[in-house]
């Protein structure tokens, strides 16, 4: 639960996959000067750009495919990626792409440790992805950080643009909370044990910002639950594992960076006022 089940650390690097498909459109594209999240810039380098080169700055790191859409397919930002895989429609085809060219790497093999990183995530940094890399057991199939509000609050505080709605955060008996942009997963067991556990991946990584879209998942019982605040993050968490059929450990009190990404107008404007505060 607290991260320390098992035994947490890392056995040789890991890969990671980058997802930066993600659009924005309206007022925030006009703003920002682009509808990629990851193309977007801050103070003269892109989102994706900062956060390949954090990731290159950990020796735990492996090697890096991302998943951008065709029209950003020979971006320069991608120049320092090992792989860059076209997005399709389906986030679960983009990832059993991502997962075949791991294969092909590794002679046949999935490794069992890969790191999916959103690619909005302005704030993160080596020392925030490592130790949360340490966090994570090894014997874990799927590890998710987890950031309580009054953390995130005092790293990111609030202003007249900030906070973000609360329908960004789920308030469990233990506290309010939100799930991190950074997982660690190991595929291995994904896609050769649990044929339908990466469908089941799929959906929840794509519901993990809005508590009102991931908990109908975990069955209507959860839904009346969380209305009536009787869920705490353990019960979450084993329902998880019977939904997945694997071993997920929540990494509690993680980094805010791992948290704080440009979903909204508002949010690139907070990253661009405090950027020097970083």
């Amino acid at each position: 639960m607290d991260g320390t089940e098992g035994r947490a650390g890392m056995v040789g690097g890991v890969e990671a996959v980058l997802l930066a498909a993600g659009y924005i459109g309206g007022e925030y594209a006009q703003v920002a000067g682009t509808t990629l999240k990851a193309f977007i810039n801050l103070h003269g380098l892109t989102v994706l750009e900062r956060i390949i080169t954090t990731l290159r700055s950990l020796s735990a790191i492996n090697r890096l495919i991302v998943i951008v859409p065709s029209e950003a397919f020979r971006h320069p930002a991608l120049q320092d990626a090992d792989a860059v895989i076209v997005a399709t429609n389906s986030p679960l085809a983009n990832l059993m792409q991502a997962a075949e060219r791991l294969r092909q790497w590794r002679g046949g093999e999935l490794p069992s440790q890969v790191l999916l990183v959103a690619t909005d995530l302005p704030f993160l940094t080596a020392e925030t992805v490592g130790e949360f890399l340490q966090g994570c057991p090894l014997d874990a199939d799927l590890c998710v950080p987890v950031v309580r509000w009054e953390i995130f609050a005092r790293r990111f505080p609030p202003d007249e643009r900030f906070p973000k709605a609360l329908g960004f955060w789920a308030r469990l008996r233990d506290g309010w909370w939100r799930i991190g942009n950074v997982w660690r997963v190991n595929p291995k067991t994904l896609l050769e044990r649990r044929t339908g556990a990466v469908a089941q991946l799929e959906r929840l990584f794509l519901a993990r910002k809005n508590p009102l879209r991931l908990l109908p998942m975990l069955g209507g019982l959860f839904v009346v639950r969380y209305l009536l605040r009787r869920l705490d993050l353990d019960e979450v968490k084993r329902h998880a594992e019977r939904l997945l059929g694997c071993h997920i450990a929540i990494i509690i009190d993680t980094a805010p960076e791992l948290a704080f990404d440009l979903d909204t107008l508002d949010d690139y404007r907070y990253a661009l006022a405090h950027w020097r505060q970083a």
